[in-house]
Parts: C-alpha cells; sequence; structure tokens
C-alpha cells in the first residue's frame, strides 16, 4: 500500500480573487483561438500546470481536434503532489432548465492515486461542488484513443453565474503522462426532453450514515451497470460492477467519515446523490 498524504494542504494556495470572463449559452470551445475566459491556476512549486498547445509525450499526443486542447504538462510527465486547475468561463443558466455538458479526454496516470475531476461553482468561485462526469478513470490508467465524458446539469437551472474547473491531482510517486481535454461543449435540451430524477432510480439508507449503507434500484439491473463512489475532491475509493450481482440491492461498507457522491450508471444514463458519512 502506497503512503497516502494530505489534500488540505496542496490547496492553500488558492487565495486568488480573478474576474472570469461571461461567456453565452449554448456554448462550444474547441481551443483553437486561445480559450478567452479559461484560466489555468497552480502552484508554481508543483512543476505541473494546464497548458494549452498540442500534447507531445507519451499516449497524449495531439488534440482531439485540430491542433490545440488543454494538457497536464505538454511536452513532459506531471511532477509528484501536483495540484493545478483550469477554470472556465462563467454561464448564466437563469432560464436553462435542462442542459448537458461535454467534453473529450485522453489520459495515462496512476490508477486511483493520480486523477482529474470536474467540479462546479455557483458563486464566483467562493465554493465548488464534484461533479460525476463518467469515463475519467480507467482500470488500466489510461485510454489509447479520445473518449467522450458528457453529463445532464439541470441541477444548474435557475443560477446566474455558473462556472466549471478541471482538477488535477497527484500522490508523491509515480508519474505518467497527465489528462488531455478538447471541444468542451454545453448543449441546451429541448425543454420537452425528460427529467433525469436520482429519487426514482435508486435509494441510500440510512444517510447520513455510519458508514454502512444499504442501496435498492427501481428496476432491474441492466447490463454495464456500474456503481462508483468519489470523495469530496473527487477521488474514486469504490466501483463495482451491478450487472454480475443478480439483485435489487447493494450493500456499501467501511466508509470514513466525510461527503461522498455516489454515482449509479444505466447504460450511458448517470445518476447520482450525495452520501453524508459520521462518526
Amino acid at each position: 500500500m502506497k503512503p497516502t498524504f494530505t489534500l488540505i494542504s496542496l490547496f492553500t494556495f488558492l487565495t486568488l480573487s480573478v474576474v472570469a470572463q461571461r461567456s453565452t449559452l449554448p456554448y462550444f470551445d474547441d481551443f483553437e483561438t486561445g480559450a478567452p475566459g479559461w484560466t489555468p491556476y497552480v502552484d508554481v512549486a508543483c512543476g505541473t500546470n494546464w497548458e494549452l498547445g498540442t500534447p507531445n509525450t507519451g499516449f497524449t499526443i495531439g488534440a482531439y481536434s485540430g491542433l490545440n486542447c488543454w494538457d497536464v504538462n505538454l511536452n513532459s510527465a506531471y511532477s509528484n503532489y501536483a495540484v493545478c486547475y483550469l477554470s472556465s468561463p462563467i454561464f448564466d443558466f437563469t432560464m436553462v432548465a435542462q442542459a448537458h455538458v461535454s467534453f473529450w479526454t485522453k489520459y495515462y496516470s496512476e490508477y486511483l492515486w493520480d486523477y482529474m475531476s470536474v467540479q462546479y461553482s455557483v458563486d464566483k468561485g467562493d465554493s465548488w461542488e464534484f461533479m460525476p462526469f463518467p469515463n475519467l478513470v480507467n482500470p488500466d490508467g489510461y485510454v489509447e484513443k479520445w473518449i467522450k465524458s458528457e453529463l445532464h446539469v439541470n441541477n444548474l437551472y435557475g443560477y446566474a453565474a455558473v462556472q466549471f474547473r478541471f482538477v488535477f491531482v497527484s500522490d508523491n510517486s509515480i508519474a505518467y503522462d497527465g489528462y488531455s481535454i478538447d471541444d468542451f461543449r454545453i448543449e441546451i435540451d429541448a425543454l420537452g426532453a425528460p427529467e433525469i430524477d436520482s429519487n426514482d432510480q435508486f435509494t441510500i439508507y440510512p444517510n447520513p450514515s455510519n458508514g454502512d449503507v444499504s442501496l435498492s434500484f427501481a428496476a432491474p439491473l441492466k447490463p454495464n451497470s456500474q456503481l462508483t463512489v468519489y470523495d469530496i475532491v473527487g477521488k474514486l475509493v469504490a466501483a463495482h460492477e451491478l450487472s454480475r450481482l443478480n439483485t435489487d440491492a447493494f450493500t456499501i461498507s467501511g466508509l470514513r467519515s466525510g461527503t461522498y457522491t455516489v454515482v449509479y450508471r444505466d447504460n450511458d444514463t448517470v445518476y447520482f446523490k450525495k452520501l453524508v458519512v459520521v462518526d
């Protein structure tokens, strides 16, 4: 088992006061024109940053479209103890009842120890919440071709200042190529589109919990359905192939105190809920 390290100390450098650019919806950026409104933040001592250009390291070579994308260290592997951020422009979701966000990614990182997560803020960056975008964690630690990650964001309806950010974190040993992202898009769904309601798909009991919880599902589990659990900073802490269980109930045990995001993927649809664990 690798030694653990404290993430809290790595986040303390982010005492920033930057006014982000506003952009209109729907939105698309392939990063070929300088990526206006996108801002990388980094601890200068860590030696790792989100960079705009053409990646040229290991698995992360070239962009998904055109020549440019955002990449963790374009021409080298990332460093140990890295924490770096890439924030988007600000978007107005006041009148957007249903929408989805997507981007393309390619990566090679140490499985479970080094990872990228996506967060959002509705208060101009004062606080951030994790978003369970799919396809960002592979048991091999890498993907050989660009893959799409997409998430419905209907929970953002009514907020006038929504901002997204990509967070890359590494531990104290073993470094690879990192992550690349390209073709970031926000699409507004038709008002008649069905809204995803997690309450109708699965339940968690008890919640709050002491670390042992039971999950039950409203419908029979389909092939390739999965359950994943992420901690408050987006680190994967559990993953299960539900289709192998042949049951409509499932138990998770041994979670430490904290706030988690429980994600149920039923083929191409993603449902998620917050789970609070207390001592």
